[in-house]
């Protein structure tokens, strides 16, 4: 186990009243494995994400391995966030630049982590110089360089045009295979939670809660077309109430 979530519950204070947007989610996360989150638009996933980020308050418990500090952690957007003052590769280094490792070493993690998802040659143009899926490359890029143990994926797809889309989901697959990291990952595309999933987790309508789990018992790497997908897309439709 590389993170373990008991009865998460999460609430927002709006004026004089108290908003319930997640209640006692609970759910385990082995080392290796791929999880998506899905459920209907406004139900709280990427809420979900921040919380086990540390980025906003909750109640509960969160168990990381080796005590979950922020640097075991990598979170890709939806939007890319990158600075347009600064070049690629200077966006990627930002999370490593200040830990107090050398010049040499600064450059070859950042080269690495280009090369991981192909935009080497990238590395001294701006972001507005960049397609949006080359933006998407340099997020992931980003969030993958402290060699993080759990990768959060808020929707990093949902800006591009579908060709593109298939490329990065595929590049998700390969790093998932050959990456000991755990991968949570939020869409509204079902197919897409399917395909690069070992479980789908479904949420309900607000105060989120899990409707329930599927299990994506296929081999890798996948093809993101074909009958067995189909079939666990159905289930994973039926969950939401969508037929």
């Amino acid at each position: 186990m590389i993170l373990d979530i008991r009865d998460l519950s999460i609430q927002f204070q709006r004026k004089n009243s108290c908003s319930s947007i997640v209640e006692k989610v609970s759910f385990k996360v082995d080392l290796g494995e791929v999880v998506s989150i899905v459920g209907p638009s406004g139900c709280g996933k990427t809420t979900l994400l921040n919380a086990i980020a540390g980025l906003i308050d909750w109640s509960g418990d969160i168990q990381k391995e080796d005590g979950g500090d922020a640097s075991n952690i990598g979170y890709v957007f939806q939007q890319n966030r990158l600075l347009k003052w600064r070049t690629i590769a200077q966006n990627i280094m930002l999370p490593i630049e200040n830990i107090g490792i050398s010049k040499k070493e600064l450059s070859s993690r950042v080269s690495n982590a280009m090369s991981l998802v192909g935009i080497e040659p990238l590395a001294d143009c701006y972001p507005t110089e960049c397609s949006t899926g080359e933006q998407v490359r340099a997020g992931i890029a980003r969030a993958i360089i402290r060699k993080p143990k759990i990768l959060l994926m808020d929707e990093p797809f949902s800006s591009l045009d579908e060709l593109n889309a298939r490329r990065l989901r595929k590049e998700v697959e390969n790093f998932s295979i050959h990456k000991k990291t755990v991968i949570l990952f939020v869409t509204h595309n079902v197919r897409e939670a399917v395909f690069l999933s070992d479980r789908v987790i479904v949420l309900s309508e607000l105060p989120a809660k899990i409707k329930g789990v599927v299990c994506i018992d296929t081999s890798r790497p996948r093809m993101q077309t074909g009958r067995i997908l189909d079939g666990l897309e159905e289930r994973v439709y039926d969950l939401l109430g969508v037929k």
